[in-house]
């Protein structure tokens, strides 16, 4: 039997350490799945960033695409442009023989066109520039998902390795990945996949992207070729012909020369008068701008205006509060006297029931002095045990045993009486010194109600004052406001007047060049600029009118902020009415516990005085009880 016992000892003891390694491995494992897991979702979370990344740069791809489409479509090409025309043979005789208005026409045509192409090409330039940028721009992008494929590639050969070491721990159990591993893994393949499908998208776009800006490069070169071509076309040949042509085509020469010179003096007065149109906008935006400044100040001025309203609304409700708390005060004073007139009442009442219960003793104390008198008489003829008539009476000897004992319970009595009537004492000082305090309570909330009257009317007046400033200042902002009305129209009449004016402008130089193409033609001259006084003269009226609205605001601003600082001080010193107001009630309140301790105490006293004057009639009465002397002597000791 020992030899079992000590086997199964063993046996359980390898048991127990078997249970341990695997209870560690088990917990080994389980934290190698946590991590796992862990690691998993940190996978997840990454995938879920890329595929929110590539989708978000395939749209940006698409609007990159869109965008740039509609870019390279931008302007048309002009159709004369597009029309394949054949050089004429003949076109320079025909030019020989035009006339100089066809000739200044056609000129005029040239020029736009040249213009034209020179826009397109600009315009050309900028789109190629920004399709490199945005190639660029691209290929970043890319290395930037090459690089996170490549770190993610990383990361899953890591999983797979720890993987494999899992599947090596777990081949012990016959179990290969985990159902839920292997879910995630073809899950990250799938995601790598379309990944690499996606990236392979987007080269294909980026290459179709680099087709396109080789179409739109060669699109440009046969445009500068064409515009080569324009530029470096043959000129007229001018025959040796007749002296009668040679002095026209000079004539015509001289002509297109002028109209040149015309044209750019044109030019340069369309220039002036721009600038200064696009001045006299910019000061008219400047002006409207500081309008709505303006405009906005005087919002916020009326705002400010209705809040400051409201809060002396909320200073007067407040002070009516301090008012009704002030009356309730005195009507609190006044409720307090009755109750110290009814406490003297009781004093007086109490101090005349004292006096008898006085005189009561003292009679009693006489009769006590009578009883040791004849108790002395009678120890002096025969002791206690001293025959009566010639017998021993131990009922006599017991009455004066009793007597006795009665005797030193009245002398315990008396100077329990002592004790109450100094405590007596001390209540009447108490009560003299708490009238004393009420007394100067009284005075110093009489002096407080009339310093706080004084101020309230003060304040009222202030409020008033204050109302009538706020009114004033609301009639000023309507008279603002209606300025700026009358501003504004001016303003859009003033606008209304430029533009008629530019309008009459462009009509006179189209008149004027109508009229000189009509007329015979002579030298160009300067030609007077007009003048803008008209256009001027309203302008600074509406300066000097923003000035004066500049002056009443800063006024309006200086009167809110006095107004601002009235309100605060009277804030101020409504807080400070508030905190002595706080104070009076917490003395009031202390006044009143002590008045309620006080007649506390009072009618403990009464309930105590009348026991004992019951005790004291009925000991009186029946001095041989001795349950009375006890009850008296419980009272007393209550009592003190």
């Amino acid at each position: 039997m020992k030899d079992e016992l000590a086997l199964m000892k063993q046996v359980k003891s390898e048991l127990e350490k078997a249970l341990k390694e695997m209870t560690t491995e088990r917990d080994n494992l389980q934290s190698n799945i946590e991590e796992q897991s862990k690691s998993i979702v940190e996978l997840k979370e990454k995938c879920a960033n890329l595929e929110t990344a590539v989708k978000e740069s395939k749209n940006s791809d698409k609007r990159s695409k869109n965008d740039m489409n509609s870019r390279l479509i931008g302007p048309a090409l002009p159709p004369w442009l597009l029309e394949e025309k054949k050089p004429d043979p003949n076109e320079i005789e025909k030019l020989n023989n035009t006339d100089p208005a066809t000739l200044r026409t056609r000129v005029i045509d040239l020029e736009g066109k040249v213009h034209e192409l020179k826009q397109l090409v600009t315009y050309r330039e900028d789109v190629i520039l920004r399709i490199y940028q945005e190639i660029q721009k691209k290929s970043s992008k890319l290395e930037a998902s090459e690089v996170e494929r490549s770190s993610l590639s990383a990361q899953v050969g890591i999983l797979k390795k720890e993987l494999n070491a899992l599947r090596g721990s777990g081949r012990r159990s016959e179990v290969g990945y985990p159902p839920e591993i292997e879910i995630e893994i073809e899950r990250l393949r799938g995601k790598r996949d379309r990944e690499y499908q996606r990236r392979k998208r987007a080269e294909a776009e980026m290459d179709e992207m680099e087709a396109e800006l080789n179409e739109m490069k060669e699109k440009v070169k046969k445009m500068e070729d064409e515009l080569a071509e324009i530029a470096n076309a043959p000129k007229p040949v001018i025959h040796a012909g007749d002296p009668v042509d040679k002095a026209r085509i000079a004539e015509l020469q001289t002509v297109v020369n002028q109209l040149r010179l015309d044209n750019e003096s044109k030019r340069s007065e369309l220039f002036d008068l721009r600038s200064r149109f696009e001045e006299k906008s910019a000061m008219l935006e400047s002006l409207s701008n500081d309008i709505k400044a303006k405009e906005r100040q005087v919002v916020d001025l009326t705002t400010e205006l209705t809040n400051k309203s409201s809060q002396l609304e909320q200073t007067i409700k407040e002070l009516e509060s301090v008012r009704l708390r002030a009356i309730r005060g005195g009507v609190e004073t006044e409720r307090w006297q009755m109750d110290l007139n009814s406490v003297r009442t009781s004093n007086r009442f109490l101090s005349q029931q004292t006096n008898e219960l006085r005189l009561r003793l003292t009679t009693t104390e006489e009769q006590l002095n009578e009883a040791r008198k004849n108790l002395s008489v009678l120890k002096n003829r025969g002791g206690e045990t001293s025959a009566l008539n010639g017998h021993t009476d131990p009922e006599l000897v017991k009455e004066v045993a009793e007597l006795k004992s009665q005797l030193g319970n009245a002398k315990e009595t008396i100077t329990n009486l002592e004790g109450a009537e100094s405590e007596l004492s001390e209540l009447k000082t108490k009560y003299d010194a708490l009238i004393v305090q009420l007394k100067s309570v009284k005075q110093n909330t009489s002096v407080n109600n009339s310093t706080d009257s004084e101020r309230l009317s003060q304040l009222l007046s202030d409020l008033k004052k204050e109302q009538e400033s706020s009114a004033a200042s609301a009639e000023r902002v309507s008279q603002l406001t209606k300025q700026l009305a009358e501003l504004e129209t001016t303003l859009s009449e003033t606008r209304q007047r430029l533009n008629g004016v530019m309008s009459e402008n462009r009509r006179n130089d189209l008149e004027h060049a109508a009229g000189c193409q009509d007329a015979p033609i002579s030298p160009p001259t300067k030609r007077a600029r007009r003048s803008t006084r008209s256009s001027s003269n309203p302008t600074s009226q509406d300066c000097t009118s923003c000035t004066e609205l500049k002056r009443q605001v800063d006024s309006l601003e200086s009167d809110l902020a006095e107004a601002n600082t009235k309100i605060e001080s009277s804030v101020f010193e409504l807080q400070e009415l508030r905190t002595k107001l706080i104070a009076a009630s917490e003395e009031a309140s202390k006044l009143r516990l002590e008045i309620t301790s006080l007649h506390e105490k009072l009618a403990a006293g009464n309930t105590s005085l009348k026991k004992l004057r019951h005790t004291a009639y009925a000991f009186l009465e029946d001095t041989s009880d001795p349950v009375l002397g006890e009850q008296l002597r419980q009272q007393l000791t209550t009592v003190e």
